[in-house]
């Protein structure tokens, strides 16, 4: 039986050829992908997608993900944009879901997402970089992920040159599918660290493995995986129309003080407790 951390492994290996073929499908592709761009804040607030982000229309051949995207899973709404998932079979795939990408590639710096990630065992609600040899750079990725089983914690993770760090889950003091919250990572060249809300809860300082140095695309995306990951994302078993809202995400490089999601969002919710653990 495949453990967690490989199944993981696999599945964010095989991120590496869809979010590029995601890009042929939709045009986006050549100089966009290797320009990198200045600082970002999207709101998603109307019913209308707004400039800087577009949809991804591919069905990845792998495996390991039993969903296609669709970009009218994707829907702008006045409380956020909500990706949802059912039962329909396309291409193959027994699942229909979505995911959305931003214009251009980012480095180091702050990104910031405000979401309430989907509730329904076998989804996977995400938000992440990403970089890899078909964008003509190693494999480097930075993540924050929700499994539909348990929304009471958080998983983080990264990958350096395709080598995985093997991540970490954060128990926290809600279920993050009741409400929205703030969940950001601050990438340097020597350290990532990550927050829920205000407080850092985690952070990796590269003994263990190197910092990712590549600029990347900002994903993210609903999925239903395979039944062979069941041991990471629980057993598929969700409600057609489940869904993951997301209502603000922004990048700020170094020094950039430009407006972020965090300066118009505040909840709340008690603090996370940090318990001990690798590079915490």
């Amino acid at each position: 039986m495949l453990s967690r951390f490989v199944i993981v492994a696999i599945l964010n290996a095989a991120l590496v050829s869809h979010a590029l073929a995601s890009n042929a499908q939709s045009g986006d592709v050549g100089g966009t992908l290797h320009q990198e761009a200045a600082g970002f804040h999207i709101t998603f607030d109307g019913d209308q997608m707004p400039g800087g982000v577009w949809a991804s229309d591919y069905t990845h051949p792998d495996w390991w993900l039993d969903t296609a995207w669709a970009p009218d899973r994707a829907a702008a709404t006045t409380g956020g944009l909500r990706l949802s998932i059912e039962r329909s079979r396309v291409d193959g795939k027994p699942h229909t879901g979505a995911e959305m990408h931003t214009n251009g590639v980012h480095h180091y710096g702050r990104y910031e997402v405000v979401m309430t990630p989907a509730k329904g065992s076998g989804l996977v609600s995400s938000f992440f970089t990403w970089t890899g040899p078909q964008n003509g750079t190693p494999k480097d990725e930075i993540d924050i992920e929700f499994v539909g089983s348990d929304t009471t914690r958080v998983q983080i993770n990264y990958f350096t040159g395709g080598k995985n760090y093997h991540g970490a889950w954060i128990d926290l003091p809600y279920d993050a599918a009741d409400q929205p919250q703030l969940y950001a990572f601050e990438w340097d060249p020597d350290e990532i660290r990550w927050y829920v809300g205000d407080q850092m809860v985690y952070r990796a300082d590269g003994s263990k493995l190197a910092i990712p140095t590549h600029a990347g695309s900002v994903i993210f995306n609903l999925w239903a995986g395979h039944p062979r990951l069941a041991g990471w994302t629980g057993p598929i078993h969700y409600e057609d129309g489940a869904s993951a809202t997301y209502h603000c995400i922004s990048y700020a490089p170094p020094g950039d003080w430009g407006t972020r999601c965090s300066d118009h969002f505040s909840t709340d919710l008690p603090p996370v407790t940090i318990s001990d653990g690798p590079d915490a």
